[in-house]
């Protein structure tokens, strides 16, 4: 819009259309065609030579970044003024195996717009993958190996040092009872144990705090035995008593003073000999304490299941928060809700005003990508359907949510039914995801449930299916998930034979069973709850097969732990006795003496 006069304007519009001519009139010229030839050959051999490496390269650091392992992209293929490349033959490393891809995808064709890249941005308008293959062999390490500094610092969404993600099963995790359960078949030796921890015995602690009771008023009691009067004090008093006034209120004064001591040291005295004997009430909390030093673990659970399984489903819950996070700091919410603006040129004949809009498109967007591939001949190629939508790093202008649906089948591998829809809304002011996975069949191998050093248990193979929902907003988690199992072949080693043959019996005819769970609450004080057939089978069990190797273990702490008493009980007895045969009837005999000067006055 321009403010002026209409002949400004005219002489204005006169101007630029007669400028526009010459510009014309220039590019028509043999030099202008030149020019535009040469720019044309430019263009052609930076998109057939120069954009395809830096492509390439580019998306392989990102997409190694991103997997935590290389990425490998055999070839790609451009048309940048077509606005479409073709990737072929792309490799994901998996980060464990190193000659081993995860997934493996022949071919990706996209097909972008043209010209938001002049403003450096990428609005990818349709992508096609095609040929998923899962595990395939590498024909180079796909680790980080050669580059550490590659490696990728994982997102802390959930961070184990400063949030209390495992406040709540803490000590459960370290009261795993699967722990040196061969120590009860093997035995140990207690009392050279017991010597060192002597100091966390409440037993031993409760007879200590006696002794230093004793030890501490014995001094008091002496100075008060020796403040009694004396034989020849008394006789003195007794002669003086029927016609001193003042002897008869000193004689007052010293039978009250004596009452006094002789009631507080009664009282502790008997407070004493009372408590000398509740040492043994403490020992059914030394057994505890013992078996804990031993790394004994405490068998009274009803169900395990958060002990044998908490671990792996925490870590799975870290390596989802990981792209929680991940998602949240590519595609963040918007903090300003004005993304218009007023812009004013002043000019010397007039002044320009626009009505513009800040960032018109994000610098990237994903409108759409379908995900296709059938199974193939060899059976390494898993079947799938799936599309992405909305993917961009603004969701707040974009103004849609991006969503991700996949359903997948390797009947090859026994894998089955895969149902995965995810939506990312971050449209508002406070981040939401949603996750819904089920699977509706898939092997089960070499699941760990317990790897001790005196236990190794793990689930061989199993058939299982899988429910799992998630939702997450701002900082609260909601995640529950139900996991069924069929045909379970268990896997037991212990360097205990005694400990093998129990859990075998516990696990016979133990082929199926569910475990159920959820985790919920504010990342700051997460609440993890789940129960499942196996964990109340290992539950019951342990109690009961190690039940009499219990009860005589507690038997033998009970028994080592009393014979730490007499050394402490002695020394406790010699100044009892002390204040019992000495200090005591020192103050009855004296008060006894005063009290029969008083009565001749009567």
């Amino acid at each position: 819009m321009l403010i002026g006069s209409q002949q400004e304007y005219n002489e204005l519009m006169f101007t630029t259309g007669d400028s526009q001519i010459n510009s014309k009139k220039l590019i028509l010229r043999p030099k202008g065609l030149l020019i535009l030839g040469l720019a044309g050959i430019s263009v052609y051999l930076y998109s057939r030579f120069v954009f395809d490496a830096q492509v390439k390269m580019f998306l392989e650091s990102e997409l190694s970044q991103l997997n935590g392992a290389k990425v490998n992209i055999g070839s790609i293929d451009s048309e940048l003024l077509k606005g479409k490349f073709t990737l072929s033959n792309i490799e994901f490393g998996n980060p464990i195996t190193p000659m081993r891809n995860t997934f493996q995808i022949s071919k990706v064709t996209t097909q972008f717009a043209l010209a938001p890249l002049f403003r450096r941005k990428l609005h990818i308008k349709d992508m096609q993958v095609e040929g998923v293959k899962y595990w395939t062999q590498r024909q180079e390490p796909g680790n980080f190996t050669d580059d550490v500094s590659a490696a990728m610092v994982r997102a802390a969404l959930l961070d184990r040092a400063s949030t209390g993600i495992y406040s709540g099963i803490r000590n459960e995790l370290l009261d795993n009872p699967l722990r040196h359960l061969g120590q009860l078949g093997s035995g140990f030796t207690l009392s050279s144990k017991l010597g060192i921890i002597s100091d966390k015995l409440q037993s031993v602690r409760h007879l200590r705090g006696i002794l230093g009771t004793l030890r501490d008023k014995e001094p008091e009691w002496d100075r008060q035995k020796a403040e009694l009067p004396t034989p020849a004090v008394i006789s003195g008093m007794k002669q003086r008593f029927r016609t001193d006034k003042a002897t008869q209120e000193e004689l007052e004064l010293k039978i009250e003073s004596i009452k006094n001591g002789l009631d507080g040291l009664t009282k502790d005295i008997s407070e004493i000999s009372n408590q000398l004997s509740g040492a043994d009430q403490h020992l059914n909390n030394d057994i505890a304490v013992v078996r804990n030093e031993l790394g004994l673990p405490n068998t009274n659970h009803r169900d395990i299941t958060n002990l044998v399984f908490g671990p792996a489903w925490l870590g799975f819950l870290e390596k989802l928060s990981y792209w929680l996070e991940f998602s949240r700091s590519r595609s963040p919410v918007a903090t300003k809700t004005n993304t218009y603006s007023i812009a004013v040129y002043k000019h010397d004949r007039y002044r320009a005003i626009r009505f513009g809009k800040i960032g018109a498109s994000p610098a990237f967007i994903l409108e759409q990508a379908t995900i296709k591939s059938g199974a193939d001949k060899n059976g390494s190629e898993v079947k799938i359907d799936g599309i992405i939508r909305g993917i961009n790093t603004n969701p707040r202008l974009y103004g849609k949510p991006s969503i991700v649906e996949i359903s997948a089948d390797y009947p090859e591998k026994g894998f089955r039914h895969l149902e995965l829809k995810t939506v990312i809304d971050h449209t508002g002011e406070v981040p939401k995801e949603n996750i819904n996975l089920s699977i509706g069949a898939f092997k089960l191998l070499d699941w760990p449930i317990s790897r001790t050093p005196d236990v190794q248990l793990e689930i061989d193979k199993a058939r299982a299916g899988l429910n799992l929902n998630g939702d997450f907003t701002g900082n609260e988690i909601n995640l529950k998930w139900d996991i069924s199992l069929s045909e379970a072949e268990y896997g037991i080693h212990s360097r205990f034979r005694q400990v093998e043959q129990a859990l075998e019996q516990m696990l016979t005819g133990l082929y199926s069973f569910d475990v159920q769970g959820n985790i919920t609450g504010p990342l700051d004080s997460l609440s993890f709850e789940s129960s499942s057939g196996l964990g109340r089978r290992l539950a019951e069990g342990l109690k009961s097969e190690f039940k009499h190797e219990y009860e005589a273990l507690n038997e033998a702490i009970a028994n080592e732990t009393k014979n730490l008493f007499p050394p402490i009980k002695e020394e406790i007895s010699v100044r009892l006795r002390k204040l019992q045969e000495e200090t005591l009837p020192a103050f009855q005999q004296t008060l006894k003496q005063l009290q029969a000067i008083q009565a001749m006055a009567s």
